[in-house]
Parts: C-alpha cells; sequence; structure tokens
C-alpha cells in the first residue's frame, strides 16, 4: 500500500508542473490531432470498404458512404478546427498574460475567431443568402485555412524563440561545473 502511494504521489508531482491553464490549453491541440486522424483514416480506409458494401446492395453503400461523410468529414474535421482554434486563443491568452508575448500580437486573434465560426457555418447558413455576400466569406474562410493558421503559427513561433534567444544568458567559453 505505502509503494503505491509513493508511485501516485511521484505520478502527480510529474504532472503538477505546468499550470491548469496549460494542461487545458495542451489538450485543445490534442484532440485536434485526434480528429485529424480519425478523419484521415476515414478517407483513406474507406473507399474499399465502401466499394465492397455497394457490391451487396446499392442502397447499404450509399448508406455507408453518407455516414463516412458525416462522422469523418462534418464531424471529425468540425471538431478539429474548433479545437485547433481553442487551442489557438489559449496560446495567445496565457504567452500574454505571462509576458512571454507582447500585447500587440492578440491582433492574431481574428484566425482563430474564424475558425470558431467556420464551425457554426451551418447554423449561419440560413441567415447568409447565396450572392456576393457567400462568395465573399467562403474567400475569408478559404484564406484564413491555407495562409492564416500558418501564418499564424509561424508569426507565435518567431516571436516566442526570439524572446527565449534573448532571455538566454551569453556564454562565457568557461566549463561548468557542478558544486
Amino acid at each position: 500500500m505505502q509503494l503505491r502511494r509513493r508511485r501516485a504521489w511521484a505520478f502527480e508531482r510529474l504532472l503538477a508542473g505546468p499550470t491548469t491553464a496549460v494542461r487545458a490549453t495542451a489538450v485543445g491541440a490534442y484532440v485536434a490531432a485526434s480528429l485529424l486522424t480519425l478523419a484521415g483514416a476515414l478517407r483513406l480506409s474507406s473507399p474499399g470498404t465502401l466499394s465492397y458494401i455497394a457490391s451487396l446492395d446499392a442502397e447499404w453503400g450509399r448508406t455507408g458512404y453518407l455516414v463516412m461523410h458525416l462522422v469523418g468529414t462534418q464531424g471529425a474535421t468540425a471538431g478539429a478546427r474548433a479545437a485547433i482554434a481553442a487551442w489557438m486563443l489559449g496560446v495567445l491568452v496565457l504567452a500574454v498574460r505571462r509576458r512571454v508575448l507582447p500585447g500587440g500580437v492578440l491582433a492574431l486573434t481574428p484566425v482563430p475567431v474564424v475558425l470558431l465560426l467556420t464551425v457554426l457555418g451551418p447554423l449561419l447558413a440560413g441567415a447568409i443568402e447565396d450572392g456576393v455576400l457567400g462568395s465573399i466569406l467562403w474567400l475569408v474562410i478559404m484564406a484564413t485555412f491555407f495562409l492564416g493558421v500558418p501564418v499564424w503559427c509561424a508569426v507565435v513561433a518567431s516571436l516566442v524563440l526570439a524572446r527565449r534567444r534573448r532571455a538566454m544568458p551569453e556564454p562565457t567559453g568557461e566549463p561548468v561545473t557542478r558544486e
């Protein structure tokens, strides 16, 4: 019994390093990666299975395709977008609150906000008619996916690395000794 307590205590001590906010933010990245992996696995594995099911009965094949599309494309990728957006917002808020990044970096907040709004897209579709506004919003969403997210990651990473480099002491050339 005593050995179990020591192991549990050591495990809790190991996990107590980061704060709850850091852990919650990290979960967003893990959930997003898991959901994107699920969507990719469904995309890669479904054609053969769906072809076989369709060869048995055409209606079964259509139903299988519909389920794969709703679970993979609509469910997993929408969940991944929401998790990525939550992770991005969490990183920005934590980095600014802990003064790892300057407050001006909050100008990058529209990127994750647009990602969150794309998850709500089907709910907002009734409010937006097809036309010029719908086309403009589609272009904004695509630009956010393919330009905004990579630029966001590059800017935040470069700011963090530059801040860390400034905080590191200059090497003296003397060997490090332990006392």
